[in-house]
């Protein structure tokens, strides 16, 4: 079975909605746009989806050539258009106004507002494991299910948890390519509350993390090493990405399993 790239998502805005590509450009060890903005508090503290469930109310459309973003209320006509770049004053009132509080949007090109800087610049996750997931969630359909976990790249060709290949034990790395790109996946991604909330409406789902765990521990694949982290509640693949890899390009391609390399070796 091949198993190749079949989704590319990136989140120009931390916790806001996804932008779907055919390709995307490596950048400064994350991919290009991807939560190159995010929301912060007068403390200087992420106003995310794990902090505040009020964001995933928020619908979110990007032209990212333009710098545009188009946000409105969930169950709302209203559409509000605002530059990224060159109205933030604007933008920051918006959003204050929404939160109740003062919060200000900030921008960085090298990744400082991934969950896990330079250790993880991407996150790989199977459409299959998706679709397991929403046959042991009936309620919760695959494209809910996606918007939940919010994994950057989706493979396609495998078995559900095929994922599960791309880490190895604490300590180590995976090295994978994808078409000539060189990545190395270096855990399996712990996950927050996130999941556990309806992407519209943040409501969140009973007992979520409780048969999330049940899920896991029984379905794991062949060889998954995932009893070797502390608990049962991962999903998707932290990966980090060399700073060779920078300005290539990454699209639909297959992907190998290479080797195995430690932490020490690639220095994080």
């Amino acid at each position: 079975m091949t198993s190749t790239v079949s989704k590319i998502r990136i989140y120009p805005v931390k916790s806001l909605d996804p932008v779907e590509l055919n390709e995307v450009t490596i950048s400064e060890r994350s991919l290009l746009h991807d939560r190159e903005f995010a929301i912060f508090d007068e403390n200087g503290k992420f106003v995310n989806g794990k902090r505040t469930p009020e964001i995933i109310k928020l619908r979110a459309s990007f032209d990212l050539e333009n710098y545009l973003v188009e946000l409105k209320i969930e169950g709302s006509e209203t559409i509000n258009v605002f530059n990224l770049t060159e109205e933030k004053p604007l933008l920051n009132k918006y959003l204050s106004d929404y939160f109740g509080y003062k919060v200000f949007v900030k921008q960085t090109p090298n990744g400082d507002f991934l969950d896990i800087p330079v250790y993880s610049g991407l996150t790989v996750l199977s459409t299959s494991t998706l679709d397991s997931l929403s046959e042991f969630f009936p309620e919760i359909p695959i494209e809910q299910m996606r918007r939940r976990f919010r994994a950057n790249i989706e493979i396609s060709g495998a078995e559900p948890l095929w994922e599960d290949h791309l880490f190895d034990k604490p300590g180590n790395a995976v090295e994978y390519k994808i078409g000539d790109v060189r990545l190395f996946g270096v855990a399996p991604r712990a996950r927050c509350i996130v999941p556990t909330r309806d992407p519209d409406t943040g409501i969140t789902y009973p007992y979520f993390t409780k048969e999330f765990v049940e899920y896991r521990k029984n379905s794991l694949p062949e060889n998954s090493l995932l009893p070797e982290y502390e608990h049962f509640y991962f999903l998707s693949v932290d990966t980090f990405i060399p700073d060779t890899e920078n300005g290539k390009k990454k699209k639909g391609d297959k992907i190998e399993i290479i080797g195995i390399s430690t932490l020490e070796e690639l220095n994080i």
